[in-house]
């Protein structure tokens, strides 16, 4: 198992209060991040974040000093936050989870722009990462006894996010997240080459449902048409699949979009050698990371792919939970797929 190098911030005492000054001044006015006109607030308020949580996000932006961000420092109270859900239901922020999530939206607007998809989890910007029984054995973040298999996430879409945030709440039994890079590969020369050209389908995973994008545009009051219109690229990519290259950008260390479940075989036999030894060396390479409450893992979805090591979940209350965030570092690539230009839900 290698070592994927994390950036590290650990917040000192005095910083975790500026913190939470930050996101309980929030608080006080919005009762959750879900809103246009919260994303603009957070934009704003983020700058008023300790200068060296900003630095450190910032440097992690713009310099790619590594493929993960992780903070460290913020506090969560296990008696405060209430049970782990024990499935995903109409989304409602506890009065006590609100600066939890203020906080992590705080962080995330300061490496771009929050987004969701309107076809998972009713399009919510913070999305909730638990076990859910029916989903035990399925490649899903709601998964437990499956290993929740490496994957660039959203990897079949051209707007996928730039980075995937995690936010840990509660984890008893330290299950681990894993995170593999392409930078620490050694392949021939010839996969190389075929490995950065247009020939490899990543395709879409069960986590999007038309139907629940259907049902967030009913609940926006947008109608069939422009539905219709809005998520045309997403039917498409369903049906017809982009082909992309697995390895792009500088190729001395390369960007990466790969899943080791949801790919389809090339036609060309080179390039069915080169990804099949892809997967192998990534499924080698898996690096295993650990979060403790408190604290958020920012995971650069061009340079690495991420998943989660299989646990028995009790469904008591007590188990595993994480919020995830999606970010991106370009919201206007998207504007065909949004309803308006400070939606920050894609179609």
């Amino acid at each position: 198992m290698a070592d994927v190098q994390v950036y590290e911030i650990s917040l000192r005492e005095d910083e975790e209060l500026a913190a939470l000054s930050c996101a309980s001044s929030l608080a006080e006015e919005w009762h959750s991040v879900e809103s246009q006109d919260f994303s603009k607030a957070a934009l704003v308020t983020a700058q008023e974040l300790p200068r060296r949580l900003r630095e450190g996000l910032i440097e992690f932006r713009v310099d790619e000093p590594a493929p993960v961000c992780r903070i460290k420092g913020w506090r969560v109270s296990d008696d405060d936050i209430g049970r782990t859900p024990s499935r995903l239901q109409k989304r409602t922020c506890e009065v006590s989870l609100v600066h939890h999530e203020m906080f992590f939206f705080l962080c995330a607007s300061l490496l771009g722009d929050p987004f969701s998809w309107a076809s998972t989890q009713d399009g919510h910007l913070i999305q909730e990462i638990l076990p859910v029984a029916e989903n035990m054995h399925c490649q899903l973040g709601t998964s437990s006894e499956s290993e929740l298999t490496w994957h660039t996430e959203d990897g079949f879409h051209p707007f996928r996010p730039d980075y995937v945030g995690l936010f840990c709440l509660r984890n008893p039994d330290h299950v681990a997240t894993t995170v593999v890079t392409g930078d620490c590969l050694d392949l021939p020369q010839e996969w190389h080459e075929l490995l950065a050209m247009p020939l490899f389908v990543v395709s879409s995973d069960y986590s999007h449902s038309a139907d629940g994008a259907r049902s967030v545009a009913e609940r926006q009051g947008i109608d069939e048409q422009e539905f219709i219109r809005m998520s045309r690229l997403s039917h498409e990519l369903a049906v017809h699949p982009n082909k992309v290259a697995v390895l792009y950008g500088d190729l001395r260390r390369p960007y990466l979009v790969a899943n080791s479940c949801y790919m389809e075989q090339p036609e060309d036999e080179r390039a069915r050698e080169a990804i099949v030894g892809l997967i192998e060396g990534l499924d080698g390479a898996l690096s295993e990371i650990v979060m403790e409450p408190g604290e958020i893992l920012f995971i650069d979805n061009y340079r690495a792919a991420h998943g989660r090591r299989p646990f028995v979940a009790r469904y008591d209350g007590t188990d595993r939970w994480l919020k995830r965030i999606n970010v991106t570092r370009d919201l206007r690539k998207s504007r065909s797929s949004r309803s308006s230009p400070s939606s920050r839900i894609i179609y």
